[in-house]
């Protein structure tokens, strides 16, 4: 296999992987506790709450924003099921968007022709470490007084 990058851990961070790791406290306890605390001081904001996946940090978000059944969010056509499937997990329709080939992220010109008076959230993901084009989807959530869920997962 050729590697792609050699990942830079430092061995602070490895020592306390291992300390968790032997604690058996992965999802709750004084680690997510200190974590979040670390979280919150780093992105000077009142509140950080850590999950267990990408897929509950989009539920959760969506849940935060109360969709629910028989509200649309858009999401590009091309993604981890995921993305759709936390919109379905609240009964609410996934509406696809196409994608641009250059980054395979959602084609912001595409959105506007999905938006309709059932639509809550833009969801775009940055796929594979491109990042979606915000400036244009900023721009058409505002217009249409949308809420916006990234997706920077991938």
């Amino acid at each position: 296999m050729i590697k792609l990058a050699k990942p830079c851990i430092p061995r602070t961070a490895t020592k306390k992987v291992i300390e968790v790791l032997k604690s058996g406290n992965l999802v709750q306890g004084k680690y997510v506790k200190e974590f979040e605390a670390a979280l919150q001081d780093y992105l000077n904001i009142k509140h950080a709450i850590v999950v267990s996946s990408g897929t509950a940090a989009l539920h959760l978000s969506l849940m935060a924003l109360d969709i629910k059944k028989g509200d649309e969010v858009v999401v590009p056509a091309f993604a981890f099921p995921a993305t759709a499937n936390a919109v379905e997990l609240l009964g609410a329709k996934s509406v696809f968007v196409d994608i641009t080939l250059d980054d395979f992220c959602m084609d912001a010109s595409e959105i506007e022709e999905s938006i309709n008076s059932k639509t809550k959230v833009i969801l775009p993901v940055h796929e594979f470490g491109q990042s979606a084009e915000m400036d244009k989807i900023l721009a058409i959530a505002k217009k249409y007084n949308l809420e916006i869920v990234e997706d920077a997962a991938c």
